[in-house]
């Protein structure tokens, strides 16, 4: 891997199809960057931030293209440096993830990258690096990259990939322009799964459901339909309304159940339902259909959850949304998944205790 990374290829990534080309929902931006850089006001370090599985990192890859591109209008996706560039292996570009079983962005990933951005530009234009997520870098590759932040060789420009910005250390963002992405319109996102539903295999009513699911994130929402979430969320929610009715569900069983598919899934997935009950309970009963469609994340689920939330503590349900938000940081730590998802499970129970009085 390592020597991949010197050669600039991409580890452990898969190459979007083309690099001349964004999503639909991210033209406007994409045009900015390209009036930016033809006024010469190209950024040292570039700040990309917005929800997960919105393409940040596809605009990323894009960016540097057209920074590398030797023709015009960039990139054009036929000179050599676009070929290198889409083959992984431009010269003066570099790629920097987790590598191997690694969770995080190394130190001496960050060294690497330091050495070789200290070089000479060997096609004579700028030198890149794409860093995603860049939430993974670890205490001390943040460390290391700081310098390089604080002192940037000429013509260097780093792209930095997060979807929890507020993860990376201040003095990092500080230091770089932030851009912020934005989810697409939901007919927009609609209209692309649409487009993909051929290979996906997506009838209409599971883009919705997907696209709920995925916060309208679409690239989300295409991958939790590979992944066969629809099922598996719809078994989760069986499983959460039970232990709410007190139907007999035990809250440590469950809490083992969801744990098998990591727990950050099962945080998105309780923090989604926690979301809609506080929703529903400020609405309350009489909400009509429309209105509650239009505010709830999980609009298939919107009957059931309006029965739930109904005889609930507004206070309490609160506080215990805020409770699955604070055990979101416990992901990727050496605490036991299981163990952060029963204890959450439990002081549901103690929540939902209207239910069985």
């Amino acid at each position: 891997m390592a020597e991949d990374a010197a050669a600039g290829r991409l580890p452990g990534m898969d190459l979007p199809a083309r690099l001349d080309t964004v999503y639909p929902w991210q033209e406007d931006v994409w045009r900015g960057w390209q009036a930016r850089c033809q006024r010469g006001e190209v950024p040292h370090a570039l700040l990309l931030r917005g929800d997960a599985g919105i393409g940040k990192t596809h605009l990323a890859l894009s960016m540097a293209a057209h920074l590398l591109c030797s023709e015009s209008p960039s990139p054009c996706g036929t000179c050599a440096a676009c070929r290198f560039m889409q083959a992984g292996t431009h010269a003066d570009f570099r790629f920097l993830g987790p590598e191997d079983d690694s969770k995080w962005i190394r130190i001496e990933q960050v060294r690497e990258l330091i050495d070789a951005l200290n070089l000479t530009s060997q096609r004579g234009r700028y030198k890149v690096a794409v860093l995603a997520p860049a939430e993974r870098l670890n205490t001390a590759a943040a460390n290391a990259l700081l310098k390089t932040l604080e002192e940037p060789a000429s013509d260097t420009v780093l792209i930095l990939v997060s979807a929890r910005p507020a993860f990376l250390p201040a003095t990092i963002r500080s230091r770089c322009q932030q851009l912020p992405l934005a989810p697409p319109p939901r007919e927009m996102a609609l209209e692309w799964l649409a487009a993909q539903a051929a290979s996906a295999g997506l009838a209409d009513g599971e883009r919705e459901q997907l696209l709920d699911l995925a916060a309208g994130a679409p690239l989300a929402a295409l991958q939790l339909a590979e992944e066969g979430e629809l099922a598996a969320h719809q078994a989760a929610f069986e499983a959460f309304a039970g232990l709410t009715r007190g139907e007999g569900v035990s809250p440590v069983a469950v809490a083992a159940q969801w744990a098998e598919a990591g727990l950050d899934r099962a945080l998105r997935r309780l923090h989604t339902w926690s979301h809609d009950l506080v929703v529903l309970r400020q609405l309350g009963p009489a909400a009509g259909e429309g209105r509650v469609a239009g505010m709830v994340r999980s609009r298939g689920l919107a009957g059931v959850l309006q029965g739930l939330a109904k005889p609930l503590d507004l206070k309490a349900l609160h506080v215990w949304q805020a409770r699955i938000r604070d055990a979101g940081r416990l992901v990727d730590t050496p605490v036991t998944a299981a163990t952060v998802l029963e204890d959450l499970l439990l002081e549901w129970v103690k929540v939902s205790a209207p239910h069985r009085r």
